[in-house]
């Protein structure tokens, strides 16, 4: 299974039920699963007219909500069946500490909540979309989801990671905003190397994503150099999914030339990056239909 962790949510709305014999459709449970930003699913939640005033939890900047006089659950359903059925009343909130209902970030107290009693054991955790999240609350989210998975995977910026004490299983990073802060070419694979050194630091595995499918891989000092085309705007998905699949490689099998079998083969994330979800079987499929081709070779 597995968990990604995006720190802001927006809902998309989850129809399920039946076709009668004339090819009526009933819907018979309607639920709401966690996808983007908080300024989004605040505008969502408004166009719905649903029970609201709990859903502040879900984004620090979406702060007021209409409708919070009704009584209604809004229930949150993740992609496998995870649900977090959320009330006015702070039900859920009781499984909290003493020391977290101080802390001012509700937002953050959602996750934490939702990682320690919600969240099942799992293989691999991916942290991202975490651009507006300080270094503190991204070290408080890695060092707890580290006793719940067995691969945490940060897709982060640079320079929150440096700013954390966590050791990842792997970190994906942009080349370009690595380029940019440390003055590095992409041709100059000395400085590369001494850079990716030092991120070493931080993860087991360090992934670097350049322009044209172009991706540097480097397993404990070891330089990798290959490329991956998607079928897919959702840059996350295809970073999460390959450093899912290389972390699996590495950690069972220790042969990193078969990343890309080991993504195809996996069940890593899905396409769906941005959200809370545990990953289902068919994800297998989602990733097969989106990498269309890839080769990956040391140097």
């Amino acid at each position: 299974m597995i968990q990604i962790l995006s720190l802001y949510p927006y809902l998309q709305k989850v129809v399920r039920g039946k076709t009668d014999e004339d090819g009526q459709f009933y819907s018979e449970h309607i639920t709401y699963q966690v996808m983007g930003d908080g300024l989004q699913c605040q505008s969502y939640i408004q166009q719905e007219g649903l029970a609201c005033k709990q859903m502040m939890m879900l984004a620090s900047d979406a702060t007021k909500f209409v409708d919070t006089a009704n009584t209604e659950v809004l229930e949150i359903t993740a992609h496998n069946k995870l649900q977090v059925s959320m009330y006015e009343d702070d039900t859920l909130l009781h499984s909290m500490t003493e020391h977290e209902m101080e802390l001012d970030d509700s937002q953050m107290q959602l996750y934490r909540m939702l990682a320690q009693s919600k969240l099942q054991k799992s293989d691999i955790a991916i942290i991202c979309d975490a651009q507006d999240a300080s270094a503190n609350q991204l070290e408080y989210l890695s060092q707890m989801c580290k006793e719940h998975v067995d691969i945490l995977v940060g897709v982060l910026p640079v320079e929150k990671v440096v700013h954390q004490d966590v050791y990842y299983n792997v970190l994906v990073f942009d080349f370009d905003e690595l380029a940019h802060i440390y003055e590095i070419d992409a041709l100059d694979q000395d400085k590369i190397q001494a850079l990716t050194t030092e991120l070493h630091k931080y993860a087991r595995i360090i992934v670097l994503a350049m322009k044209n499918n172009r991706i540097i891989v480097s397993v404990e000092n070891q330089m990798y150099y290959g490329s991956c085309a998607v079928k897919d705007e959702s840059n996350q998905s295809y970073l999460g999914a390959i450093a899912s699949g290389i972390a699996i490689c590495y950690e069972n099998e220790g042969d990193i030339t078969r990343f890309i079998q080991e993504c195809l083969a996996r069940n890593v994330a899905s396409s769906l990056s941005s959200g809370i979800f545990a990953g289902s079987k068919d994800t297998v499929e989602q990733i097969k239909s989106k990498i269309v081709c890839g080769k990956l070779e040391k140097r």
